[in-house]
């Protein structure tokens, strides 16, 4: 009974619920896959997935990130996307640069991200199925049912991923953009990239304390990394971008870090 009123909760707290409801009975549908999501300027299948079902219901959500990245971006230009997930924010820039390397470890969630691509016929991403870190090895991967959530973790029942350095694949050719968004783990992910952050103009992350308390970062010991690396670090909002301010109480900021020795 408590199940039930938690999801009667859930649904009812949505902006559009009876959309929300129809969206997940389609995830576990074998009609999803025959559904596309229009998007600007580019399309998504409807596969299995929370954002998949989260952009169904809200074509319109993740539109104002998408158009942010757009005005950092020239058409020659190479970008790079951590936890590309199902491929919105690499597709969405893709028709607006050169080349773009999209990096997406859950193997489920690899394979939407490539069907995507393909769907689009966007030659001009680069998937691979890899997570990011400090060294090359083994990490363990969380599968939850929210994919959008997965994440390094400590399980050891969790899935098997392999892991690189960013500075050991990376092309060696100026960077426009690295995005990143790997809940927590974005320290580990920069500390395998600092050749590759050396010739980026922008860094575009995600920075949660208690996503990076998991893996032992804090806030401060992030930004700390940045500016020793020479970025000028600024928050990221809806009225468009101001100067990081340490001091300020959110829990949750979209950080852009700018190079200022770039070329």
């Amino acid at each position: 009974m408590r199940g039930v009123r938690r999801s009667l909760g859930i649904i009812k707290a949505q902006k559009r619920p009876v959309k929300f409801l129809i969206s997940r009975l389609l995830m576990k549908s074998s009609l999803n896959g025959r559904l596309t999501i229009d998007r600007d300027g580019y399309k998504l299948r409807f596969h299995s997935s929370s954002l998949s079902a989260s952009l169904w219901v809200n074509s319109k959500d993740r539109s104002s990130e998408e158009k942010f990245l757009r005005t950092l971006i020239e058409p020659e230009n190479t970008l790079i996307d951590i936890g590309a997930n199902i491929g919105n924010i690499s597709l969405a820039l893709a028709p607006h640069c050169k080349n773009i390397l999209s990096f997406e470890p859950h193997p489920r969630t690899f394979q939407y991200l490539s069907d995507n691509i393909s769907l689009n016929g966007a030659q001009n991403i680069t998937p691979h199925n890899l997570a990011l870190g400090r060294e090359k090895g083994e990490l363990h991967f969380s599968s939850l049912s929210d994919d959008s959530q997965n994440c390094v973790s400590t399980k050891k029942t969790s899935l098997s991923v392999s892991v690189c350095r960013l500075d050991d694949i990376a092309p060696a050719v100026p960077i426009k953009l690295i995005k990143i968004d790997v809940e927590g783990y974005e320290g580990e992910v920069l500390k395998g990239a600092e050749a590759v952050c050396k010739r980026t103009k922008y860094i575009y992350l995600e920075c949660i304390e208690e996503a990076l308390n998991k893996y032992g970062w804090s806030e401060v010991e992030l930004v700390k990394f940045l500016q020793e690396l020479n970025f000028t670090l600024n928050e990221v909002s809806d009225t468009g971008l101001k100067p990081y301010n340490e001091k300020s109480q959110d829990t949750k900021k979209m950080l852009l870090a700018v190079n200022e020795s770039w070329a």
